[in-house]
């Protein structure tokens, strides 16, 4: 067990709207690879940089999944969708 906990800048690589805009479908409830390839490609069209030390968080779809009506849209409001 760790004494201490982690800090560090968590970046977001957000890979199912990646995907969804670039045309590459899958079900995030199936197994489906995702290469470094593929990840380097998602950060590079979101113009996001990696500096020493950052956490990297992926965004695959899952949520979307378990709440369908919820939409989060770009500037962090959250509204629900009939």
């Amino acid at each position: 067990m760790a004494e201490a906990g982690i800090a560090g800048r968590g970046v977001l690589l957000d890979y199912w709207s990646y995907a969804q805009r670039h045309g590459l479908t899958y079900d995030p409830q199936d197994t489906h690879p995702i290469s470094i390839s593929d990840l380097e490609a998602c950060r590079k069209d979101q113009r996001t940089e990696f500096k020493s030390g950052d956490i990297l968080l992926i965004r695959v779809g899952g949520f979307s999944l378990l709440f369908p009506s919820f939409l989060l849209l770009g500037d962090g409001m959250k509204e629900v969708i009939d």
